[in-house]
C-alpha cells in the first residue's frame, strides 16, 4: 500500500513530537562511554546515519537528520536503497522510523536501564 505525502507527513510529525517528548541525557561523558560500550560490542542498528555518529547523537541533532531525510530527492533516495522498488516517501518514513527507535532505545541506554542493556546483551553478547 502507497502512503501519501498528507499521511507522511503526518506520521513523521508524530515521531518529531515523539523524539521532542524524550529527555536525553546532556552529560557528554555518559554519551561517549555509552556509545564506547556499545561500539565495543558491535552494536549494529540499522541506521541511515554512520554508526559513530548514529550513537553519539542528541535530540536536537536527530531532528535535524529528520528533516534532512524529509527534504531527499528521489535520487538521493534511490542511492541509499539501490533497487528498492517501494516509493521514496516509503523509504524516508522508513528511515525515520528506524532512527526514532533506535533512538528511543539509545535513550534508555544512556540513563542506564537495565532492561535495555539486557536487551543489548541478549542480542550482543550472549549470543
Amino acid at each position: 500500500m502507497m502512503i501519501t505525502a498528507s499521511d507522511f507527513l503526518l506520521e513523521v510529525s508524530a515521531l518529531q513530537d515523539e523524539v521532542r517528548a524524550l529527555n536525553d541525557i546532556a552529560d557528554a561523558r555518559t554519551v561517549a562511554e555509552v556509545a564506547a560500550r556499545l561500539e565495543a560490542l558491535n552494536y549494529a542498528p540499522t541506521v541511515v546515519l554512520p554508526l559513530e555518529r548514529f550513537l553519539r547523537i542528541r535530540k536536537l541533532e536527530l531532528l535535524s537528520e529528520i528533516e534532512k531525510i524529509i527534504v531527499l530527492s528521489d535520487e538521493e533516495v534511490y542511492e541509499m536503497s539501490p533497487g528498492d522498488p517501494r516509493c521514496s516517501i516509503e523509504c524516508k518514513l522508513r528511515y525515520i522510523v528506524a532512527l526514532v527507535y533506535y533512538f528511543r532505545q539509545l535513550v534508555q541506554l544512556r540513563k542506564g536501564n537495565p532492561d535495555a542493556w539486557d536487551e543489548v546483551d541478549e542480542l550482543y553478547v550472549h549470543d
